[in-house]
């Protein structure tokens, strides 16, 4: 576990552009991680638009701390965040357990919807994103 800092706004995509165009320098795969928190209707919780804030900075904490200081997290959008991991698909699968486990024993009323991608060869920044962009997401189901 680390102190990885959990970016959002235009300076945690500044600073993810420039993880991901050094990230085929090394010999070791880029592997990029969404997560999506979502309401549990099943055990009624509320809409999107009524989550508390709190719920939201609970989730940023455990990301940070589950994540290693080179790691980048930044939040994308209201209940959106993505991770930019050193490692294959294997690690990138080992975090969102991790995470999921975590996040499993915080909170009764949220999914933890997630998708990875690892990059290929010489691919750009933009089309990476696109990529995770178009991944189906899957509902991690919690105790």
């Amino acid at each position: 576990a680390g102190s990885a800092r959990v970016e959002g706004g235009h300076g945690g995509c500044v600073a993810r552009r420039r993880v991901l165009s050094r990230g085929g320098g090394g010999g070791e795969p880029l592997s990029l991680v969404r997560l999506l928190l979502t309401p549990d209707q099943v055990r009624g919780a509320l809409p999107a638009a009524q989550i508390d804030d709190r719920q939201v900075l609970k989730f940023s904490e455990i990301l940070a701390q589950l994540s290693r200081e080179e790691e980048l997290c930044a939040r994308m959008g209201e209940l959106e965040f993505v991770s930019v991991l050193h490692g294959p698909s294997l690690v990138a699968q080992s975090f969102i357990l991790r995470i999921s486990d975590a996040w499993a024993d915080n909170e009764e009323n949220m999914y933890l919807a997630s998708s990875h991608i690892t990059a290929l060869l010489g691919e750009e920044s933009l089309a990476l994103l696109n990529r995770l962009d178009s991944e189906d997401l899957s509902q991690q189901k919690h105790k």
